[in-house]
């Protein structure tokens, strides 16, 4: 009896080994791991607890501004880390533990960036909605300094001080959604 050829899996290979695609997604995997490590701050490596082969080659692969090098060391840390495959997951996990703060305070200023350009839209009902939001969202802080602030800001001719006066409410805005 002849079986269909069409019911082969290529992933499911008879001798119990990974398919070539599969084994390419976890070499990429890995690539892409290795330059996470490339990118993260030196307090957040140091949090990952990586040996010190591994740590001094992510090291030096921040070193290296020519970018044929900068390949070669990165392959050159997928290489170490694929030797190491077992704790793999561990030092992935610990990675996203560590870049979780940052990952916070960037969303946090990012937030505090929207309030600010909406709050100084030049649209007058823009503006009044993005108050009463705000007024709603924090109903704890003086709402009447805000709009002082904004008031400011429109009566300033002075380019140089509309920049001083826009960094000035965003540290207000800052301060005032620290503390919800």
């Amino acid at each position: 009896m002849i079986e269909s050829i069409d019911n082969h899996d290529p992933e499911d290979d008879d001798t119990g080994r990974p398919s070539k695609s599969q084994r390419k997604r976890e070499a990429d995997a890995i690539l892409d791991f290795a330059r996470t490590l490339g990118e993260i701050s030196e307090s957040e490596l140091a949090q990952i607890n990586l040996p010190e082969d591994i740590a001094t080659a992510v090291k030096h692969l921040r070193d290296i501004t020519a970018r044929s090098a900068g390949k070669r060391q990165l392959h050159f840390v997928a290489k170490l880390l694929r030797k190491q495959q077992e704790q793999l997951p561990i030092w992935q996990a610990a990675c996203e533990q560590a870049r979780l703060p940052s990952q916070q305070e960037t969303r946090a200023f990012h937030d505090v960036e929207r309030w600010r350009s909406r709050l100084l839209d030049p649209n007058q009902d823009n503006r009044q909605q993005a108050l009463t939001e705000f007024k709603e969202r924090q109903p704890s802080v003086d709402i009447q300094q805000l709009r002082q602030m904004i008031r400011n800001y429109d009566q300033q001719r002075s380019d140089d001080g509309k920049k001083r006066l826009s960094r000035e409410i965003f540290r207000w805005l800052r301060a005032s959604l620290q503390t919800e």
